[in-house]
């Protein structure tokens, strides 16, 4: 089935509810051990209570045909970016005549997965350096990596720093932050506009 047809999200459901279903009947022993098990569509979230052997034994046994971006070692786990054999590095070319905000998205998207996952520094920097190999396959300059990491990363800083100013609670008053939109009636702050709510 392609990847956009109406029907594979239907069909991925049904596949993946059959499994589910037949998995949690098997009558083996290690399947007690799923102690938290979450699905969206096909992606699986599982929390396993035993040793580093029985979650390779479960890994590799009964589990063994999925395809997992988690390695454990020492009594840790690590991430790293999945990408599937059949992955090429093709995004929208430098040379293309879309804007650039089109242009930057699929890099902007890789830089966003690859600050807030939490990989271990080797893992971080095979993943930069992916995404710069995929920067420049496509043409265009490597700094352009740089530059939005170093926008993202501030970003994230200034979040942890001054967190969200919506909504604010003030002696029984509540105020809402709207960014973007003008009226008459609101006080300007620096570019953005502060509606009392009532």
């Amino acid at each position: 089935m392609a990847m956009g047809s109406p029907l594979s999200l239907l069909l991925a459901e049904l596949f993946m509810d059959n499994f589910e279903k037949n998995l949690f009947f098997l009558p083996h022993p290690k399947l007690k051990q799923i102690i938290f098990w979450k699905r969206f569509v096909d992606d699986i979230f599982c929390i396993i209570d035993g040793t580093e052997r029985d979650i390779q034994e479960l890994l590799t046994g009964i589990l063994k045909f999925l395809r997992f971006s988690i390695s454990i070692s020492k009594n840790k786990a690590s991430l790293k970016v999945f990408r599937k054999p059949t992955y090429t590095d093709q995004v929208i070319p430098n040379s293309s005549s879309h804007r650039a905000s089109q242009k930057y998205a699929a890099f902007h998207a890789m830089i966003h997965r690859l600050v807030n996952l939490p990989l271990s520094t080797q893992g971080y920097e095979e993943e930069l350096n992916t995404i710069k190999s995929i920067v420049g396959n496509n043409g265009y300059n490597i700094c352009l990596v740089e530059n939005i990491l170093k926008k993202k990363n501030a970003k994230l800083a200034s979040a942890m720093i001054f967190p969200s100013l919506t909504p604010i609670e003030s002696e029984g008053k509540k105020w809402e932050i709207v960014v973007g939109s003008s009226s008459e009636e609101a006080p300007v702050y620096q570019g953005i506009f502060i509606k009392q709510q009532f």
